[in-house]
């Protein structure tokens, strides 16, 4: 290898580092900004609630892109975002007009503009916290480094359900909110 190469090697070497370490401290920042309204949430009234709905949902939607970009590239994560966002507003909808699979329950108006009976805001909600049950999941089965297969193929996905499953709306028993 000429002395040429060798220099190319080692500067891209260096700015895909610096590249890592940027992308860190973003995502660190969102798990900051994620953190504060979560206390933001404990004290109404200093900050419109629709401004902490957003501050709940916006920084970890960004932080799976951000992250998922690291490990599954950008059309990996962009799939990711795409599936989510589409099976949660359908399951989503369906709930709501049939009470399948989830139970009768409605969402309030506090998240926003909806798309059919579904908030926005929920699709978003929905890639922040499936990436980040799906990245726990990864983890506690085994690690980041090794591809799916056999049991953990399916044990994933299904401890990722159990981890992200949360109430995030109103439901109703018999016309009554419980």
């Amino acid at each position: 290898m000429n002395m040429n190469a060798v220099a190319e090697k080692q500067q891209h070497t260096e700015t895909e580092l610096n590249r890592g370490s940027e992308s860190d401290i973003l995502c660190w920042a969102l798990l900051a900004i994620y953190a504060f309204a979560r206390v933001l949430q404990v004290y109404p009234g200093g900050v419109p609630m629709l401004g902490v709905v957003a501050l709940h949902v916006f920084p970890p939607a960004i932080f799976a892109v951000i992250h998922g970009v690291r490990g599954y590239r950008l059309s990996g994560i962009l799939t990711f975002v795409g599936i989510t966002l589409i099976v949660g507003n359908v399951f989503e909808n369906l709930g709501i007009r049939t009470g399948f699979p989830f139970g009768h329950y409605y969402f309030t108006d506090l998240m926003g503009p909806k798309l059919g009976v579904v908030p926005v805001m929920l699709g978003l909600a929905h890639v922040g916290m499936a990436y980040l049950s799906w990245t726990l999941a990864r983890i506690i089965s085994g690690g980041m480094q090794s591809p799916l297969r056999g049991l953990r193929a399916v044990a994933v996905p299904v401890l990722a359900s159990a981890l992200w499953f949360r109430g995030t709306c109103r439901k109703t028993r018999s016309g009554q909110l419980f």
